[in-house]
């Protein structure tokens, strides 16, 4: 064994190439970001652990499949095939080519190589069509109809987000009389009206090969822009009056001209302004480009507002979803802008155990989704929380990269987290430049999250740091009825994990009087490198505080008989005489020390003791 261990090192050209069987590979976890719920982390081993990586998945907000979706279809060309939309069923089969029976339901020729867009809203809450990436089947859910004072409704799962105006908000946390934008076709008050248009300068002149014609009173000339001529001028090395006197003198040989297909564009988008200096040439369609940039807004729709009246339930349903291109990841459904959905307490949570302990955690928000609202909620301090909006997957990996070498340069004092959220919205560069719709990529997502996972795995050992990918569960395209469900991205973050756990809602929490209160939320280790996986636990996510461990100790407590009901709504606590209702419960435990001390270790007690069933049955 020495000999052969001489001669594999003296190839290797020095010891330090050959780690094997050593801690300096992946070392010992020896430090723990805690989840904020004493549960989970008992499942996890300890937290979330410093130096691996993890991934939380889950099914995803959904819609019915009969929700109707205004998409269009065009050729590459851009010529319009298709306008008239239908279901989101109907687009989920023809964007990914399944074959349907029924009328109309045939595979179209020439729909090989086309493109879909679907209503979205801009940053200024204008309508415009904005490519679809993706359409997925979710498979069959729990739904409820949300229904609006102008008659619009929308079937979706409870956690599926609708635009409410300062921000995205899931169905099981909205109720009667909340505000949710709707598109009705109300023309954008806020464009350019006629009596405020500023016109382009003329010229008249007797000839001109491309200048329009024009009669008046039985004389012929052509009206040619100022902007033009001024341009062409200078082509010639003429002075503008020189230029116009050769025009109206029919002396036109050896000048030159714009084609028909170049115009002048303004640089300072003032039309008046004709000085050479302001001018340059553009072919049309970059013109119409610019200037669309500029003033689209003008010319198009605008999302209202509009009141709740009612949220149904309805049973369940076959359910689907859609995912738009980069930045506006929103589209319109049934006349209802709503939201991509994906996971986000439980990181939301670890952000806040991470920035408590004096890390700071890097947010890479693919959805563009990330929920201010819940971040104050959660009393995260900002300044400890690096927000980036990355356009495609290349470019995440660079700037996971650069912090890994600022780590590396300056080791921090304290654990650093790294969210990425979502694999599912992730999107590869050759994609987010591709118009093609039918084309396929496949793989793509795959192979670049294998090639930075293979990358990863010892750089993010030796800088303290964590990283959390964030993913959603689809059903498997042609795996059949019994098919397990799948994650998008491949292979790579589901192996290079230590961690992954699967997070699904339970049931709908309500209070006395029926009215939704919250979620009670189930996760489960279905992988696990440091503790015996296929484990679980329940928590709850409140409507009104958010993630709640103080509301899982109670859930969890009741759970096990620790607190027992004594009936007329009043429960009673083996560390604690009086009787208390549950909507008493977080004030008794902001308030009474006593209580506060009781519980908490009643409950660690209780986990300890095994006396909360941690383990899948």
């Amino acid at each position: 064994m020495t000999a052969v261990r001489k001669n594999v090192l003296s190839k290797a050209g020095h010891e330090n190439h050959l780690n094997l069987l050593t801690a300096d590979i992946l070392p010992d976890v020896t430090e723990w970001i805690p989840s904020g719920f004493e549960s989970l982390d008992r499942i996890l081993g300890g937290g979330w652990a410093s130096g691996r990586a993890s991934e939380i998945f889950g099914p995803e907000g959904c819609l019915s499949g009969d929700t109707f979706v205004q998409y269009e279809v065009r050729s590459l060309e851009g010529k319009r095939k298709n306008y008239k939309g239908g279901t989101i069923a109907d687009l989920y089969a023809r964007f990914h080519k399944i074959p349907r029976k029924g009328r109309g339901k045939y595979p179209r020729k020439g729909s090989e190589s086309v493109m879909y867009s679907a209503p979205s809203i801009n940053d200024e809450g204008c309508i415009f069509q904005n490519r679809v990436v993706d359409v997925v089947k979710t498979g069959v859910k729990t739904c409820f109809e949300v229904r609006t004072l102008s008659g619009c409704s929308l079937i979706a799962t409870a956690d599926h987000k609708m635009f409410t105006g300062p921000a995205y908000v899931s169905v099981g946390d909205l109720v009667e009389g909340d505000i949710v934008y709707v598109h009705n076709n109300t023309a954008n008050a806020r464009g350019i009206r006629r009596g405020q248009r500023i016109f382009r300068k003329y010229v008249f002149v007797k000839a001109h090969p491309v200048a329009g014609v024009k009669w008046a009173i039985g004389y012929r000339y052509h009206r040619l822009l100022r902007s033009r001529a001024v341009v062409e001028a200078d082509m010639n090395g003429l002075t503008y009056d020189e230029y116009v006197e050769r025009l109206n003198n029919y002396d036109l040989d050896g000048l030159k001209f714009l084609t028909r297909d170049q115009e002048v564009h303004h640089l300072d988008e003032d039309v008046r302004n004709d000085a050479l200096e302001n001018l340059y040439v553009v072919e049309h369609r970059e013109h119409a480009r610019l200037h669309a940039f500029k003033n689209h807004n003008n010319l198009r729709y605008v999302a209202v507002p509009d009141a709740i009246e009612s949220i149904t339930p309805v049973g369940e349903r076959e359910t689907y979803d859609m995912k738009m291109a980069y930045p506006c990841n929103n589209y319109v459904a049934n006349g209802l802008v709503v939201h991509n959905s994906g996971k986000s307490a439980l990181t939301h949570m670890a952000i806040k155990q991470c920035t408590d302990q004096g890390g700071q955690a890097l947010y890479l928000d693919f959805e563009m989704a990330l929920d201010i609202a819940k971040v104050e909620q959660l009393e995260i301090p900002r300044d400890q929380v690096i927000h980036h909006s990355p356009e495609c997957i290349e470019e995440a990996w660079d700037v996971v990269w650069a912090a890994m070498e600022e780590l590396e340069a300056h080791p921090p004092d304290a654990p650093f987290l790294i969210v990425w959220d979502s694999i599912a919205a992730s999107v590869p560069r050759a994609e987010l430049l591709e118009v093609d719709s039918g084309k396929a990529h496949i793989g793509l997502v795959a192979r670049a999250m294998s090639k930075g996972c293979r990358k990863m795995y010892r750089r993010i050992a030796q800088v303290r740091a964590h990283m959390m990918w964030v993913n959603q569960e689809r059903d498997n395209i042609g795996g059949g009825p019994f098919s397990e469900k799948v994650t998008p991205g491949g292979s790579a973050a589901r192996y290079a994990a230590s961690q992954r756990v699967r997070v699904g809602r339970v049931s709908t929490l309500k209070s006395g009087k029926g009215l939704a209160t919250g979620y009670l939320v189930r996760a489960t280790t279905r992988k696990s490198r440091l503790f015996p996986p296929h484990r679980k636990m329940n928590w709850v996510l409140d409507f009104d505080y958010g993630p709640s461990p103080t509301l899982t100790i109670l859930s969890e407590l009741i759970d096990a008989r620790i607190i027992r009901s004594v009936g007329g709504g009043f429960y009673k606590a083996k560390w604690w005489g009086e009787k208390f209702k549950k909507a008493d419960w977080m004030s008794l435990w902001a308030d009474v020390p006593d209580f506060r001390a009781g519980a908490q270790a009643t409950f660690s007690e209780a986990v300890t003791s095994g006396l909360l069933d941690t383990k899948k049955k």
